[in-house]
């Protein structure tokens, strides 16, 4: 009894220091915040972006970003979360940590990557601002998938908080230096997340993580992920759109819903093929139908005829298909590796085969195919410097909608997408290996098989068929409401008895022809 009660006030305790890393985590942010951030309409700096004869019109824009910010926002609170739910114990845990890493990626990913990115003294709050964050946090969140149900609170705390920092520094070779074209950020969450998340997990794999009974599903556990999937496929299009300028923003929005167009009905033609019985899958359902809007998140704002889109799309949807199915035996046991939510067939395979989909686009673009402005908006190397004397380009300059650059070719722009994929494997890689060596230490407190893959080792779980408010009522209130139920039990019992005796009273009493025995014989 009394090492059951140690055992028990050691695990209250570690509990209450995790509580206490939040909240010297979020009081370090407040800090930050205080000292370096400002809301992009401030007077002061609208003033001094006045006075550097900087164009100011874009610190408001509310109206032409609030929409995108949304779906986002859904994406990441509500489409990642409940795709994380369909583990029949681990439902509350998926959700509920779903939430708890976006809170932290999201005012981490947006400190981190305008001081980074923007090489600014401070951070400029404004909606955009808000969508780099969730951005950060989706890229958090495809890695939350790998390790589903493996790691502890501690974990994916640290993990969260590495992550952001080598995400940031990925996106800012990619993005400033290679100046590579990734609007949707195929390369930059899907890809990278993805194997930042199994190389994590790879580090910390243990024997019976393949084989744990919990990673079973339950018919209402793929009900809850399949609603989460409808949450992703609504939103894809303004997620890929969502810094895509106004120009190549409908052309974004259209291809990426004609990718996932195609990927769905691919992924209903190849899961029949696939499945012994000929019936749909539902894991294929529930991932390979968002891979068009993952493959076409690096061309969708550059891609110039609808029907590349949708041939993207059904490629997409059966690389999925065939990789979910035969991805565990085929790649991932033989290189050791274990993938709880399927992040390499849904959010690996389908980036990397949209990269090498970029370099193509790339290569073929042209003035004449998408439009100057267009083309220089979605590939700015490939503006021309200020030595050249097209009046127009010089006029879009002043305007702020482009900037002189390189004046890179077509070829030069698709050997530089394939130096952002090989850069982003490479960091993603060495940066889920090195993260996932860290949180391997006992101090992490890794779950072992007794409480992996299970709500009840840190959340207050409701007993299956019990009202939840249950466990939170006061103990004298709970005994009170037992000894009542006890109380209503009794008389109810001993009425039925009751009324069992009187008939079978009246039974003996009467015989067939409905008199008593006694006046039978008389």
């Amino acid at each position: 009894m009394a090492m059951a009660r140690t055992a028990q006030a050691a695990t209250v305790l570690y509990r209450k220091k995790f509580a206490i890393a939040l909240a010297v985590i979020q009081t370090v942010l407040i800090v930050l915040y205080a000292m370096y951030s400002r809301f992009s309409d401030d007077p002061a700096v609208i003033a001094y972006m006045e006075k550097l004869k900087l164009p100011t019109d874009h610190l408001w824009e509310v109206g032409n970003h609030y929409a995108a910010f949304q779906d986002v926002q859904l994406m990441v609170i509500i489409g990642f979360a409940l795709m994380a739910a369909f583990l029949k114990r681990y439902t509350q845990s998926g959700i509920g940590y779903n939430l708890l890493i976006a809170a932290i990626a999201i005012q981490w990913g947006i400190f981190f990557h305008e001081i980074i990115l923007t090489r600014a003294r401070g951070v400029l709050l404004g909606v955009q601002s808000l969508i780099t964050g969730n951005f950060a946090a989706t890229a958090v969140l495809v890695s939350f998938g790998a390790v589903l149900g493996k790691f502890s609170p501690y974990q994916l705390l640290f993990m969260t908080m590495i992550e952001i920092v080598f995400y940031t520094i990925n996106k800012y070779i990619g993005h400033m230096i290679y100046q590579a074209s990734d609007a949707g950020h195929c390369m930059y969450v899907h890809l990278f997340g993805a194997l930042f998340g199994l190389f994590a997990s790879r580090m910390n794999l243990k024997t019976f993580h393949r084989t744990h009974p919990q990673q079973a599903r339950t018919y209402q556990s793929d009900i809850w992920t399949i609603i989460g999937t409808l949450f992703l496929w609504i939103c894809f299009p303004s997620f890929n759109a969502a810094f895509s300028t106004e120009m190549l923003r409908q052309r974004a929005l259209i291809n990426t819903l004609f990718a996932l167009l195609a990927s769905t009905l691919s992924t209903f033609i190849f899961t029949v093929f696939v499945s012994t019985d000929g019936k749909f899958g539902v894991t294929h359902a529930q991932n390979a139908v968002l891979a068009g809007g993952v493959a076409i998140s690096a061309t969708a704002s550059t891609i110039c005829h609808p029907w590349v889109s949708l041939v993207i799309g059904v490629v997409a949807g059966m690389l999925a298909v065939f990789s979910i199915e035969y991805k565990q035996k085929c790649i991932l046991d033989k290189a050791g590796f274990h993938d709880t939510r399927f992040v390499l067939s849904l959010h690996a395979v389908p980036a990397f085969f949209g990269a090498i989909m970029s370099m193509v686009v790339s290569g073929m673009a042209t003035e004449n195919s998408i439009g100057k402005l267009n083309l220089y908006q979605a590939y700015p190397a490939m503006t021309p410097d200020d030595s050249t004397n097209d009046t127009l380009i010089h006029s879009w300059v002043r305007m702020g909608k482009v900037n002189f650059s390189d004046g890179r070719s077509g070829g030069d722009q698709a050997r530089y997408q394939m130096y952002t994929l090989l850069t982003t494997m490479l960091i993603s890689i060495i940066g889920g290996a090195i993260t996932g060596l860290l949180l391997s230490f006992k101090w992490c407190d890794m779950p072992t098989a007794e409480n992996a893959f299970d709500d009840g080792d840190q959340w207050a779980v409701a007993e299956e068929g019990m009202a939840s408010f249950e466990a939170y009522i006061p103990v004298p209130h709970a005994v009170e409401m037992v000894e009542r139920s006890v109380v209503a039990d009794d008389t109810v019992e001993l009425k039925k008895n009751e009324m069992t005796n009187e008939e079978e009273i009246e039974e003996v009493k009467k015989d067939g022809n409905g008199t008593t025995p006694i006046e039978s014989d008389h």
